[in-house]
């Protein structure tokens, strides 16, 4: 049996149901991660969620190798050159069975069903396997069969399945080794844009599952008083690595489902939520082409006003804890969550701007961007998704910044315009010019920007 095992979102040896049951006893086995240049276009991919899953992919290899797998890695154009592509593998390689993990984009179900259909034309079976969620979209369902649109009973319903399913065999190469291993060009990395940002994001699953145990003898049992505050060290920063599948969402839940205490609790819920979007991506596809999940929000009338949405790109908006955040967001790759709330908000419900500009803009920074996540998140906070919140609910950023960043160090960080200035006036500095402040003055009037929101919400609303 020869066995082509294409790895996508899913770089891990550990709790990994497609390697287990591609490596099966007597089987010969080659690994293949494709690099599709058109759908990196297509989802806004960052260049440094790029620059990540390369040196992942690298780390997988020497991974694979100590059990004599190659892992090789090919470039293709688009879609429709991948079949081409597993033609030219199969002539060499002579593989009869094709193992991949599934993938719950629109864009990625339509590849797979075209793909199914010519493998069945080639002989070739087709093995797909659920690698990316907890629980896989399909399992978590109403009782009338349907699937949820609002969190609190998916999250019911969630936990009281993740309950009754023991993790399956978690190293799913435990006693597998090839002989002999093929012999293929091993996979290099050259130098990188980000390299700087390296030792921020060691790429790999021990790094991952090095940061899950940190995580959780440090930060856990405070992680629900501290995980709102972005000068603090209180979340995980995992996401990275159960983005691109270096870390097992479901050995994450594994590792504390025996923790009692609302910090593991309240990270649980949060690996919920990230089910919870991917479930709402599979069902209700639209929110994956560019549509609202609450249809009736499309006539909404939204602002084109590029320089207001260039200085919230910059984070040149007079707001400090936005524009913080947006700076953070820049020159790490990352974002902290309470942030990402209040940037989307304030881009959405005071600058008035599509809330697509600004999901399309956080994926093409983001090193863990996906798109049910990041599209579910930004919907969110627009009003327009599935379990939104409410369009009369409005984030005062000056609120939101005394609240969260009380001590101001995140801000000082961040903005060192600001460094020096009285901590009384740190959160809403004063115009500009009257300290003699380089920094802006706020970009707009949050209560008169809040009225017009309310206005323009309700009367869409309306008319449904």
């Amino acid at each position: 049996m020869r066995h082509l095992l294409w790895f996508r979102n899913d770089l891990r040896i550990h709790d990994n149901p497609t390697l287990k049951a591609a490596c099966q006893p007597g089987a010969q086995v080659l690994g293949i991660y494709l690099v599709n240049h058109a759908a990196l276009r297509a989802h806004d991919t960052a260049s440094v969620r790029m620059d990540f899953d390369r040196r992942s992919v690298a780390v997988l290899a020497q991974q694979l190798a100590h059990h004599g797998i190659p892992l090789i890695v090919r470039s293709v154009s688009d879609d429709h050159a991948i079949a081409p592509l597993l033609a030219t593998l199969r002539a060499q390689f002579h593989f009869d069975h094709l193992f991949v993990s599934r993938e719950y984009g629109p864009n990625e179900q339509k590849r797979d069903m075209h793909l199914q259909q010519w493998c069945l034309q080639q002989q070739i079976r087709w093995h797909e396997y659920d690698a990316g969620c907890i629980m896989a979209p399909g399992l978590v369902l109403k009782s009338d069969g349907t699937p949820y649109q609002v969190f609190t009973p998916f999250r019911s319903r969630w936990l009281s399945l993740v309950a009754q399913n023991p993790l399956p065999d978690i190293h799913a190469l435990e006693g597998f080794h090839q002989q002999p291993p093929l012999s293929l060009e091993p996979i290099s990395i050259d130098g990188s844009e980000h390299s700087s940002l390296h030792a921020l994001w060691p790429a790999g699953e021990t790094e991952a599952l090095l940061r899950l145990n940190q995580f959780i003898d440090q930060e856990l049992a405070n992680y629900h008083q501290q995980r709102d505050l972005p000068a603090l060290p209180g979340t995980s920063r995992l996401s990275p690595y159960f983005a691109n599948g270096s870390l097992s969402a479901r050995l994450a839940v594994h590792y504390v489902r025996n923790i009692s205490g609302q910090g593991a609790q309240t990270w649980v819920s949060e690996l919920a939520w990230r089910d919870f979007f991917q479930h709402i991506l599979y069902h209700y596809p639209r929110v994956g082409k560019h549509r609202t999940f609450q249809l009736h929000t499309e006539a909404l009338q939204w602002s084109d006003n590029t320089e207001n949405f260039e200085r919230w790109c910059s984070g040149q908006t007079g707001f400090p804890l936005i524009d913080a955040a947006m700076r953070q967001l820049r020159n790490t790759g990352w974002m902290h969550n309470r942030l990402r709330m209040i940037t989307a908000m304030f881009l959405v419900k005071d600058l008035w701007i599509n809330w697509q500009w600004g999901e399309r803009w956080f994926m093409q920074q983001l090193i863990d961007g996906e798109l049910a996540a990041n599209n579910g998140n930004w919907q969110w906070c627009a009003s327009t998704g599935v379990d939104a919140t409410p369009y009369f609910r409005i984030f005062n950023p000056w609120t939101q910044s005394r609240r969260f960043d009380p001590q101001g160090n995140f801000i000082r960080y961040w903005v060192p315009e600001l460094k020096d200035i009285d901590p009384s006036a740190l959160h809403k500095p004063p115009a500009k010019g009257s300290l003699s402040l380089r920094y802006p003055s706020p970009i707009t009037d949050h209560d008169k920007a809040r009225l017009h929101a309310l206005a323009a919400f309700k009367a869409v609303s309306e008319r449904t």
